[in-house]
C-alpha cells in the first residue's frame, strides 16, 4: 500500500485507458504521490501539479515535527484574528479568546480545569489543540463557526460542549488506520531520534506545543515508531528525481500553510531537478481551483490545458489582498 504501489495503479490505469501520458494534478499527500510516479515513470509524466508540496522524507521524524509547528503557528494567528471573523450568516463570532496569548491562557486554563461533557467526558488543553488544528482544514466560514462554537462552550453552554468532545472524538485531520499503512513504507527504517532533538532545539518550541523547553512529553508525542511493528517499513522511495520528464513539472506552495511547511515544498521542487515552483503568499492549505487566488487558478489552467510552465519564482498574491 505504500506510495510506489499507488503509483504503479496509476501508470496500470494510464495503459488501460489508453493515454499516452498521465496528466496530474495532486493535494497535500498527493504530491508526494504524483513525485513518486514522476520518478518511477518520467517517460510517461505529463503536464503535473503538486500542490502545497512536501519533500521526499515527509513521513520522517523531523518533518512531523514541522508540520505541527507550521500548524501552530497558524492557529495563533486564527487567534489573533478572531475578532474579524463572521459565521456563514455574517454573524459576529463568539470569540474564546482575541489573541494567540489569550488562547495559550485558554488552553492552561482547560489543562488545570477541563470542561466536561453530559457523559463525563473532559475537554482538556490538548483537546483544544486537536480542535483548533482540525479547524484549519475547513473553509473560513467553517473555521469561523467551529471558533464560534468554543466561544459558546467556554461560556458554559453544554450543548455547545459536547459538539466540542464529539467533534474531538471524530477528529477530520486524524490519519486513518489505511493511511497509516500507506505512510510507513515511506517512514525510516531505523528512526534518528537524536537528529529529531536537534532538529527541534534548531526549530524551537512554540508554547502551544509545550515550549519554549523540550520535555518528555514533547519527546513522547513526536517520536512515535509505531510504523517500526511492520517489516515493509523504509522500503520505499527516500528521494525524488523528476529530471527526465519532458515537460516541468509544477510545484505550488502557500507561505502560511498549516499542513505542508512551505520550505519542504521548495525543497521538492530542488529534488525533483526539473520543476517550476510557484508561490502563494497567504494561509490555507491547497492553493488551486479553492477560491484562493486567481493568479495561481490561471496559471495552473494555463500549465495544464496548454502545456505554458510558470516562470520558476513567480509569486501570486491571494483574492483577499
Amino acid at each position: 500500500m505504500g506510495s510506489s504501489h499507488v503509483a504503479r495503479d496509476l501508470e496500470l490505469l494510464r495503459n488501460l485507458a489508453g493515454g499516452k501520458r498521465l496528466d496530474y494534478i495532486g493535494y497535500s499527500y498527493g504530491s508526494m504521490l504524483g513525485a513518486t510516479y514522476a520518478t518511477l515513470f518520467p517517460e510517461q509524466a505529463g503536464r503535473m501539479v503538486f500542490d502545497s508540496a512536501e519533500a521526499s522524507q515527509w513521513a520522517s521524524l523531523a518533518n512531523n515535527y514541522d508540520q505541527m509547528v507550521v500548524a501552530a503557528k497558524a492557529i495563533g494567528r486564527l487567534a489573533d484574528r478572531c475578532s474579524t471573523l463572521l459565521t456563514g450568516e455574517g454573524e459576529t463570532v463568539h470569540c474564546p479568546f482575541k489573541s494567540e496569548q489569550e488562547l495559550l491562557n485558554f488552553k492552561k486554563s482547560l489543562d488545570e480545569k477541563p470542561m466536561k461533557s453530559s457523559e463525563g467526558k473532559e475537554f482538556n488543553g490538548s483537546d483544544l489543540r486537536t480542535f483548533m488544528t482540525s479547524a484549519l482544514y475547513n473553509t473560513p466560514e467553517v473555521q469561523a463557526e467551529s471558533i464560534d462554537l468554543l466561544g459558546q462552550a467556554k461560556a458554559g453552554k453544554q450543548d455547545a460542549i459536547d459538539e466540542l468532545v464529539n467533534q474531538v472524538v471524530n477528529n477530520s485531520a486524524e490519519i486513518s488506520t489505511e493511511g497509516q499503512f500507506t505512510v510507513c513504507p515511506s517512514f525510516p527504517r531505523t528512526a534518528d531520534i537524536g537528529a529529531l532533538v536537534s532538529h527541534i532545539k534548531e526549530v524551537g518550541v512554540p508554547e502551544l506545543l509545550g515550549g519554549p523547553g523540550i520535555s518528555d512529553d514533547l519527546l513522547s508525542e513526536f517520536t512515535d515508531l509505531d510504523c517500526n511493528a511492520l517489516p515493509e517499513t523504509g522500503s520505499d522511495l527516500n528521494t525524488f528525481d523528476a529530471s527526465g520528464v519532458e515537460t516541468p513539472l509544477m510545484v505550488i506552495g502557500i507561505t502560511g500553510d498549516h499542513a505542508t511547511p512551505y520550505e519542504h515544498g521548495k525543497h521538492l521542487a530542488q529534488q525533483l531537478g526539473k520543476a517550476s515552483f510557484v508561490t502563494l503568499e497567504g494561509d490555507g492549505h491547497g492553493a488551486s481551483f479553492s477560491n484562493r487566488s486567481k493568479c495561481i487558478d490561471e496559471l495552473a489552467t494555463a500549465y495544464l490545458t496548454k502545456g505554458e510552465v510558470p516562470k520558476d519564482g513567480t509569486v501570486c498574491k491571494s483574492n483577499a489582498e
